[in-house]
């Protein structure tokens, strides 16, 4: 990417404060974040989900990254916000960010018909009141009021700023690795404003050269 519009990105480091509230969301839900690693992995032997080489230390993982997104600008603020899960896949970010936040709404939608049926089974499976699972591409999803979209690792961006053109949403929130230096060009940061937060996680890994992307129309 090009010097002068990797001068217009704000890039910090994730605090430690953040991943401290994490981890212990993390640990507040364990019980439920085990049974849904247990769903995940029967699912996972029959439908795609993931990789078939997924073990529980990866979902877990997914689960941790999943939170960060939790603790996404002002995402507390209006509790009658939508919370969509743009391309959520076999769930990620959506499941684990519900299971934390009971008293939001969250849509998660999918435009492969096997992982939505596999999506709403796990949602029945934990009794989740607050997650829908719509079989859809997100381009042509109906957002009837202002909402609040997520994804991890679903769209390039400039896809995503592509399929909600036009529609009310407050804030997108995405789960990037180091792809999104090269994704970001010089219309972009006209329209929008990015502001980055890069994971600082000594020892783990799979944290490594991964970033949170908040974008916000100008």
């Amino acid at each position: 990417m090009k010097n002068n519009v990797s001068e217009k990105l704000e890039i910090s480091d994730v605090s430690r404060e953040t991943s401290e509230f994490v981890l212990s969301l993390f640990e507040h839900h364990r019980k439920a974040y085990s049974r849904l690693i247990e769903i995940w992995l029967r699912w996972n032997s029959r439908v795609n989900l993931f990789s078939k080489s997924t073990k529980e230390e990866d979902l877990i993982n997914h689960i941790i990254h999943s939170l960060y997104l939790v603790v996404s600008t002002d995402f507390f603020d209006d509790k009658k916000m939508n919370i969509i899960d743009a391309g959520t896949g076999g769930g990620l970010p959506g499941l684990p960010m519900a299971i934390a936040c009971p008293d939001r709404n969250f849509i998660l939608v999918d435009k492969v018909l096997k992982k939505t049926l596999a999506v709403r089974d796990i949602i029945r499976s934990l009794a989740l009141n607050n997650v829908v699972a719509i079989h859809q591409n997100i381009a042509e999803l109906d957002i009837n009021r202002s909402s609040r979209v997520v994804s991890k690792h679903a769209f390039p961006v400039q896809v995503l700023l592509k399929a909600l053109n036009g529609k009310p949403v407050h804030e997108i929130s995405m789960l990037k690795g180091d792809d999104i230096f090269s994704e970001i060009n010089e219309g972009m940061v006209i329209n929008y404003k990015f502001t980055l937060k890069r994971f600082n996680i000594h020892g783990n890994p799979f944290f490594h050269k991964r970033y949170i992307v908040h974008i916000h129309r100008r």
